[in-house]
């Protein structure tokens, strides 16, 4: 009898020895499984933020383009206006009649840029610095000592910086891709 008491307490722990090993195979699948789910969330999580800068960059280079074509096509009016081949007046009229902005366009550019780009406001400011110096050109001739070279040669800095800035707009698109 002390065989058939020894055999079944020997089925009993073959029994335990197998229910345990099953159950740490069990917890080790769940633990690699929530480790990959982790890293899976992870990754999504990275690639939807890199798709929403891209986005939002996408937007700021759309806002940026069209306030320095904006930029660029008022002060080519008042080029003609210094060069004596538009009054003053009619100058103000085509600037009111041909802005390609909404009110806050330029607001909307300033908030992505400090709010999504802020790595980047150095560089914006090599542009506002040119912008700068063409805004004194915003005014009647008459009135002030400027001239239409000066004016031209300011207006060229403006391009070239605002090329320039969206230059390093496309680097750093290809840094976030």
């Amino acid at each position: 009898m002390a065989i058939d008491g020894i055999k079944d307490y020997v089925t009993v722990i073959v029994g335990v020895i197998t229910a345990i090993s099953t159950l740490t195979a069990v917890l080790i699948t769940n633990l690699f499984s929530l480790k990959l789910a982790k890293e899976k969330t992870k990754s999504e999580t990275s690639q939807k933020s890199k798709e929403h800068r891209l986005q939002k960059l996408e937007e700021f280079y759309f806002l940026f383009e069209k306030w320095s074509i904006n930029v660029i096509g008022q002060y080519s009016v008042f080029l003609k206006c210094y060069r004596g081949t538009l009054s003053y007046k009619a100058t103000l009229e085509v600037n009111k009649t041909s802005v390609t902005l909404e009110p806050d366009d330029h607001q909307k550019l300033l908030m992505l840029l400090n709010v999504y780009f802020r790595e980047l406001v150095n560089e914006y400011r090599s542009v506002e610095n040119a912008r700068d110096q063409i805004s004194p050109f915003f005014s009647n001739p008459a009135d002030t000592q400027l001239s239409a070279n000066d004016l031209e040669k300011a207006l060229k800095n403006f391009v070239k910086a605002s090329e320039q800035f969206k230059s390093k707009l496309s680097e750093y698109a290809d840094d976030l891709c």
